[in-house]
C-alpha cells in the first residue's frame, strides 16, 4: 500500500562488493539494482623503469613497491558520509620495509592521481592526521590507513577530489639474507579494506594481489687450467659490480658476504685486497673440491677478483667476469630461464631455475717451482753443473791438441 517504507540492504557482500544505500519509498514501484563496480587493489614491483608483477634483485638492493586502487565514482561515492581505505600489505621474510628519517615505521608516499597527500595538515593543536602507518608485525604485515578519503587535502590545504581517482601508496624495501633463492621466489601481497555500507560503518575487503621478487646463486669451482677435473681449495676472492659493466670503473660496489650469502653492497673508489681493513667481511674462499657459493645475486654482470691464489698456482691479476641472465614470466610469476656467460664466452651455460643456481669454473695456472736450498734439487744442480764443467774442460784440451798437431 502507499506509505513510507525504509528499505535497507542486508546482503552479505563478497570480495570487492558494496551494499546499496537505504531508500525511503513514498509511493509507486522502485527498482533496486546490484552495483556492478567492484573495488579492487593492485600491487606492482619496479623493475628498471617498469612496474611489473615480477622482478629480480640482489640481496642488499632497495626495491620500489606500489599499491593502487581506483575509488568508486559519483554518484555512488556521494552516498557515503565517510569513505575509508586501509591497505594491508604483507612482505615476505626476505624483505625489510624501510623506515623514513623521521622514524615513521615505513616510509610511504600516498597520492590521489598525481597529487601527493601529506600525512599531516596544519601545525600544533590544529594538526590533522590524514593517514597512519603501522610497523610490520611478527608476520611482516603493515597497514596504511586513510580514515576518510572525502576530507583529504593537498599540501596547500585545498580539498582533493577522489571520486573515480586512483589512490596509490609507494614504499621501499630491502632484500635481506632470508630471501629464497630461485624456485618460488619471494611473494608479497596486498589486500584493501574499504567502506562498503553507506548505511553505516561497515567495511569489505578486496581479493589479494601478489608480486614476486627473485634472486640467484653462483656456485663456482676453482680448477687447474690444464685439467679442470683437478679442483683447488684455498683460493680467495672479492666480488664487485660496476654501473657500466667495465672491470676498472669506479666506484665499484663490493659485496659483503657471510656464510655464502651477500649481506650488502658497499661502494668504494679503491680495490679491496687481502690487506684491506675489514677484508674478512668481503672474502670468499674455495673449500674442499674447490667449491664456493655466492647467493643473493641479481641478473647482471659481476667481477670476481682473486686476492689469494691456491698454493702452487699463479695469482690471476685480472678479474674473472661473468654475466647472469634470467627470464621471468610476468603473467604466471615464474622463473622460466636462467643462464651464465663466463668471461668472453659467447655461448651461455644454462642454470637451474628451480634452485636459482648457475655454475662456473674459475681456472688458475701452475707456478714454475724452484728447488729448495739444501734439498735434492740443489744436489742435482751441483751434479749437472760438475758434469758440464768436466765436459767443457775435455773439449777445450782436445781442441788444443788438435791445433798443436796441425
Amino acid at each position: 500500500a502507499p506509505g513510507f517504507y525504509l528499505i535497507v540492504d542486508t546482503t552479505t557482500t563478497g570480495l570487492g562488493d558494496a551494499k546499496n544505500p537505504a531508500i525511503l519509498l513514498v509511493n509507486g514501484d522502485t527498482v533496486i539494482k546490484d552495483k556492478k563496480e567492484k573495488t579492487t587493489v593492485e600491487k606492482k614491483v619496479k623493475d628498471g623503469e617498469e612496474w611489473k608483477d615480477t622482478a629480480d634483485f640482489a640481496i642488499g638492493d632497495e626495491i620500489d613497491f606500489k599499491l593502487s586502487s581506483k575509488v568508486i565514482a559519483e554518484p555512488q561515492l556521494s552516498q557515503y558520509n565517510t569513505y575509508k581505505y586501509v591497505f594491508h600489505d604483507t612482505l615476505s621474510s626476505g624483505l625489510t620495509a624501510l623506515p623514513d628519517k623521521a622514524n615513521t615505521p615505513v616510509d610511504v608516499t600516498v597520492k590521489v592521481g598525481e597529487t601527493t597527500v601529506p600525512q599531516y595538515i596544519g601545525e600544533g593543536e590544529s594538526r590533522v592526521t590524514q593517514y597512519t602507518v603501522t610497523a610490520p608485525d611478527t608476520e611482516n604485515k603493515f597497514t596504511v590507513t586513510l580514515d576518510n578519503l572525502l576530507t583529504l587535502k593537498d599540501a596547500d590545504g585545498h580539498s582533493i577530489s577522489v571520486a573515480g581517482q586512483t589512490v596509490t601508496v609507494e614504499y621501499k624495501a630491502k632484500l635481506n639474507s632470508n630471501a629464497v633463492i630461485g624456485g618460488t621466489g619471494n611473494p608479497n601481497t596486498v589486500q584493501l579494506e574499504y567502506s562498503n555500507d553507506p548505511n553505516g560503518n561497515g567495511t569489505g575487503k578486496t581479493e589479494e594481489d601478489k608480486v614476486k621478487v627473485f634472486t640467484f646463486q653462483l656456485t663456482g669451482t676453482k680448477v687447474n687450467i690444464v685439467d679442470e677435473t683437478d679442483t683447488l681449495k684455498g683460493a680467495e676472492f672479492v666480488l664487485y659490480r660496476t654501473s657500466d659493466n667495465l672491470p676498472n670503473s669506479t666506484p665499484k660496489e663490493y659485496a659483503k658476504i657471510s656464510e655464502g650469502k651477500v649481506t650488502e653492497w658497499v661502494s668504494s673508489e679503491t680495490d679491496i685486497n687481502k690487506d684491506s681493513v675489514g677484508y674478512a667481511d668481503y672474502k670468499v674462499t674455495s673449500g674442499e673440491n674447490g667449491i664456493f657459493n655466492i647467493a643473493g645475486l641479481d641478473e647482471g654482470t659481476y667481477f670476481l677478483q682473486e686476492t689469494v691464489a691456491p698454493k702452487g698456482y699463479v695469482l690471476k691479476t685480472t678479474p674473472f667476469k661473468f654475466e647472469i641472465k634470467a627470464e621471468l614470466n610476468d603473467t604466471q610469476q615464474t622463473l622460466t630461464g636462467l643462464t651464465i656467460t663466463m668471461d668472453e664466452e659467447t655461448t651461455p651455460k644454462p642454470g637451474t631455475p628451480a634452485t636459482g643456481i648457475v655454475t662456473g669454473n674459475f681456472a688458475n695456472s701452475m707456478t714454475a717451482e724452484l728447488p729448495e736450498t739444501g734439498g735434492m734439487g740443489t744436489t742435482m744442480l751441483y751434479v749437472i753443473g760438475g758434469v758440464l764443467l768436466v765436459g767443457s774442460a775435455i773439449l777445450l784440451i782436445t781442441k788444443k791438441r788438435m791445433s798443436n798437431e796441425g
